[in-house]
């Protein structure tokens, strides 16, 4: 079997190591960029299953990452209701998200930070076996993002 190859864009030093480990141990393949330029450059020369984006990069914002990415032609929007092919995409961030922000890039999930590993580890999981063509039942285990996105205590 093939491993997904995960493309992870985070310049906090905590965070990005352990999304790393826990999907390596997973059995994917990761590459850790802690720069919006970086995970350009890996965008451009390495296909990627899925991109985790913390909106907090060390030279730019992830929404800026993600509208260069667009400009480019290697993000298309998420869009699994139509089957359209494109890059999934989770973002993480320490605060709320804007609906504009959501609306604009229509990423396959928002979550906190310092949400859940294995909510992540769920999200990554779905996203792939989506990518390979397989079928995906909702499951009442996998993370309610909207109801983590819009709880505030999290981000406390």
């Amino acid at each position: 079997m093939k491993t997904e190859h995960i493309l992870i864009a985070t310049s906090d030093v905590f965070l990005g190591p352990l999304l790393q480990r826990a999907l390596q141990a997973q059995g994917y393949e990761t590459t850790l960029c802690e720069t919006a330029a970086a995970a350009l450059a890996q965008l451009t020369g390495r296909k990627a299953a899925l991109l985790i984006v913390d909106l907090a990069l060390s030279d730019d914002t992830g929404w800026g990452l993600l509208r260069q990415a667009r400009a480019r032609g290697l993000l298309a929007p998420h869009a699994t209701e139509q089957g359209d092919p494109c890059l999934p995409v989770i973002l993480l961030s320490a605060n709320p998200l804007q609906v504009w922000h959501r609306a604009e890039l229509r990423p396959l999930a928002c979550l906190p930070r310092l949400c859940p590993l294995g909510a992540v580890l769920r999200l990554v999981a779905r996203a792939c076996a989506r990518q390979r063509g397989e079928q995906v039942a909702h499951s009442s285990a996998l993370p309610d993002t909207e109801r983590l996105a819009s709880e505030e205590w999290l981000y406390a």
